[in-house]
């Protein structure tokens, strides 16, 4: 069974987006999709409008400078119960920073990945050096 990694991303704050680290699709809160960089014209009018390039919105919230993903239903009240954030940070400082990362892939994924001459210039910043021969 192949497992895809998790969805990766990052925010526009000046737009209000969130996008895609990979691809450069950008979503707005709502779950539309918004910009497609590698489409343009007829192709992204379309792309744009259906719903196809929506994403699934989930409840979130933010404690201690950490985010808290609900990806099974509601949101708990903040505060309430063992999986509540501050049940789960009791005890945490303010300032503590973590970062965790676990990607099961195989094999054939970091391939397409690596063949994906889409993704480059946004999963790696700077990386990508265009040549003029």
């Amino acid at each position: 069974m192949n497992v895809l990694p998790p969805p990766q991303g990052r925010i526009d704050r000046e737009a209000n987006r969130l996008e895609c680290a990979y691809h450069g699709w950008a979503f707005e809160p709502k779950g539309n999709c918004a910009r497609i960089p590698q489409a343009e014209g007829q192709v992204l009018t379309k792309a744009l409008a259906s719903p196809l390039s929506c994403v699934e919105t989930l409840p979130v919230a933010i404690h201690k400078s950490i985010l808290f993903v609900w990806p099974w239903g509601g949101m708990p009240t903040l505060g309430t119960g063992a999986g509540s954030p501050e049940a789960m940070l009791a005890g945490a400082r303010e300032d503590v920073s973590t970062y965790t990362r676990d990607l099961p892939y195989g094999w054939d994924t970091l391939v397409e990945n690596i063949v994906d001459p889409s993704h480059v210039p946004f999963a790696h910043h700077g990386l990508q050096v265009r040549v003029n021969i």
